[in-house]
């Protein structure tokens, strides 16, 4: 049967997950999309941190309810839900951030080199229309 008892609504929750990834990938992108919006919003890191957080919950949420959902429907049983809770339900962020060594303080300066980059990017194209 694979599922189905809440509609499939899961996947909904992946897709956010999923539109929340591109804006941190486009977060510091100075350009504009094929229908010119621009694209980069420029938030600091510790924004950036929260979208991330997000985005890792809600891929979770979506882990947690497909595993419910297969259970319901008796395409799984409860030794066979257990397990791949256990084995396919990401961990808690914490563990993940504590794993990745990423803190806000090393977003931070990311954040200051795309600064930085952009700064000098521009500052050269200036010149360049200048002399």
């Amino acid at each position: 049967m694979s599922g189905g008892h809440f509609d499939y609504m899961q996947y909904k929750l992946n897709d956010i997950a999923t539109m929340i990834d591109d804006l941190i990938v486009d977060n510091m992108t100075d350009g504009y999309d094929e229908w010119g919006n621009k694209l980069g919003t420029f938030y600091d890191a510790v924004t950036i941190a929260k979208f991330k957080k997000t985005s890792h919950y809600l891929k979770q949420t979506a882990e947690m309810v497909q595993r419910i959902d297969w259970l319901v429907s008796d395409d799984d049983g409860e030794d066979s839900f257990l397990e791949r809770w256990e084995s396919e339900v990401r961990c808690d962020y914490g563990a993940k951030q504590h794993e990745n060594s990423m803190d806000v303080e090393n977003l931070q300066l990311i954040e200051c080199a795309n600064e930085l980059l952009i700064a000098a990017t521009n500052y050269a194209e200036v010149k360049r229309g200048t002399t």
